[in-house]
């Protein structure tokens, strides 16, 4: 719930909010308790996490989420779709393949620098300020992604899917 939602829900989002319908997840915990526990520190949080959720429209997510394991550290997205696909490595490098060029452009993001560049948190405080500005995920956005989150962490503790109505 630390990491992944925030995979989830930017995944979710650039494939334009689809209503979910199944969630089947798994957690792990063997890592990280035996080792804080050696040390008399309390932990009972999963440092490995994978779900698949599938949605109305027949998309799906597959996540794998690990804050604590035995790899190099990494964020990546992949999103694969009927004319195009998208692989974005570290927050760094954006390749977008095409089906009809069959190579990989490579995009640098540039974000916007400046004075006038408002980062999500003064935005969150200006739109709580002013109630007139909208705000950049609504409530509803929020709820559904809790939805999900909580539908991982529910098929992971029963060890079976979990389908919404």
């Amino acid at each position: 719930m630390d990491i992944g939602v925030h995979m989830y829900d930017l995944a979710w989002w650039m494939m334009d909010c689809p209503e979910p319908v199944l969630v089947s997840a798994s957690s792990y915990t063997e890592i990280t308790p035996p080792r804080f526990k050696a040390k008399g520190i309390p932990a009972d949080v999963d440092e490995l996490s994978n779900a698949f959720v599938k949605f109305d429209n027949s998309a799906t997510i597959f996540l794998e989420i690990s804050w604590e394991s035995y790899m190099k550290p990494e964020i990546s997205l992949s999103l694969f779709g009927n004319k195009a696909g998208i692989k974005w490595d570290n927050w760094k490098e954006v390749r977008i393949f095409r089906d009809e060029e069959n190579l990989p452009v490579t995009v640098i993001p540039e974000l916007p620098q400046g004075e006038n560049v408002e980062s999500s948190y003064y935005y969150f405080v200006s739109a709580v300020l002013d109630p007139e500005m909208k705000m950049m995920a609504s409530g509803e956005e929020c709820l559904k992604v809790m939805k999900v989150l909580e539908a991982i962490k529910q098929s992971s503790e029963e060890k079976q899917p979990i389908t919404f109505s």
